[in-house]
């Protein structure tokens, strides 16, 4: 039971971490080839993110977890985290993109 609970743990972590990683390169993809734009980034981040989930569940053969009504919350983590990047990236911009 125990090595059950800290594998589904360590499964939520490398979870979130892959989708956080999708958000962000959608975002920085969206920053990039959207003009600037950071609604058009923040949408890329969320499109990316959450599509990278289904992807990822469609291919382990479990139902998208997008579509659970218990994970309501799902894309608007991925929201929140990509339009966090956003405004770091505004704020902070790297030198490659001065």
């Amino acid at each position: 039971i125990v090595n059950r609970r800290l594998a589904r743990r360590v499964m939520n972590w490398l979870d979130a971490i892959g989708i956080g990683t999708f958000a962000v390169v959608g975002a920085s993809k969206g920053m990039l080839h959207g003009g600037g734009d950071p609604l058009i980034a923040v949408a890329c981040g969320v499109f990316t993110g959450s599509f990278g989930g289904v992807i990822r569940d469609v291919l382990t053969g479990a139902p998208p977890r997008i579509l659970y009504s218990h994970q309501s919350a799902y894309a608007s983590v991925v929201a929140v985290g990509a339009a966090v990047y956003v405004a770091l990236s505004c704020v902070f911009p790297s030198p490659e993109t001065l």
